[in-house]
Protein backbone atom coordinates (compact mmCIF):
# COMPACT_ATOMS: atom_id res chain seq x y z
CA UNK A 1 0.00 0.00 0.00
CA UNK A 2 2.96 2.81 0.79
CA UNK A 3 3.85 2.34 -3.26
CA UNK A 4 0.54 2.33 -4.56
CA UNK A 5 -1.52 4.93 -2.20
CA UNK A 6 -0.54 7.74 -4.81
CA UNK A 7 -2.04 5.74 -7.74
CA UNK A 8 -5.01 4.37 -6.03
CA UNK A 9 -5.82 8.21 -4.87
CA UNK A 10 -5.50 9.64 -8.03
CA UNK A 11 -7.47 6.62 -9.84
CA UNK A 12 -10.61 6.15 -7.65
CA UNK A 13 -13.52 8.48 -7.16
CA UNK A 14 -14.35 9.10 -3.65
CA UNK A 15 -18.25 8.87 -2.93
CA UNK A 16 -18.25 9.57 0.19
CA UNK A 17 -16.25 9.73 3.69
CA UNK A 18 -16.92 8.96 7.41
CA UNK A 19 -15.06 8.87 10.37
CA UNK A 20 -14.63 5.92 12.33
CA UNK A 21 -13.75 6.33 16.14
CA UNK A 22 -12.36 3.75 18.61
CA UNK A 23 -10.83 2.98 21.48
CA UNK A 24 -7.31 0.48 21.78
CA UNK A 25 -7.53 0.27 25.17
CA UNK A 26 -5.42 3.30 26.07
CA UNK A 27 -6.32 5.91 23.50
CA UNK A 28 -9.14 6.97 21.89
CA UNK A 29 -8.72 7.51 18.03
CA UNK A 30 -10.59 8.64 14.44
CA UNK A 31 -10.16 7.55 11.28
CA UNK A 32 -10.78 8.74 8.05
CA UNK A 33 -12.61 6.18 5.90
CA UNK A 34 -13.64 6.58 2.17
CA UNK A 35 -15.93 4.87 0.07
CA UNK A 36 -14.21 4.57 -3.91
CA UNK A 37 -15.24 3.59 -6.68
CA UNK A 38 -13.72 3.55 -10.29
CA UNK A 39 -14.15 6.41 -12.60
CA UNK A 40 -14.99 4.52 -15.71
CA UNK A 41 -18.04 2.20 -15.14
CA UNK A 42 -22.09 1.60 -15.65
CA UNK A 43 -22.90 1.47 -11.84
CA UNK A 44 -21.87 4.21 -9.13
CA UNK A 45 -21.46 1.36 -6.49
CA UNK A 46 -18.73 1.42 -3.58
CA UNK A 47 -15.83 -1.22 -4.90
CA UNK A 48 -13.39 -0.03 -2.74
CA UNK A 49 -12.61 1.38 1.17
CA UNK A 50 -9.61 3.46 1.95
CA UNK A 51 -8.63 3.58 5.45
CA UNK A 52 -6.62 6.29 6.16
CA UNK A 53 -4.35 6.48 9.52
CA UNK A 54 -5.88 7.17 12.59
CA UNK A 55 -5.51 10.10 14.47
CA UNK A 56 -5.29 10.06 18.73
CA UNK A 57 -7.16 12.48 20.41
CA UNK A 58 -4.56 12.91 23.16
CA UNK A 59 -1.33 13.45 20.95
CA UNK A 60 -0.08 16.46 19.98
CA UNK A 61 -0.24 17.74 15.86
CA UNK A 62 3.70 17.09 16.01
CA UNK A 63 3.88 13.47 17.77
CA UNK A 64 5.49 11.31 14.63
CA UNK A 65 7.65 14.37 13.33
CA UNK A 66 11.38 13.12 14.23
Amino acid sequence: MENGYKRLISEKIILDMEWEEGYDGVEDWVRPVARMRDPIGETRECNLLCLFPPFYLNRPNNYYKK
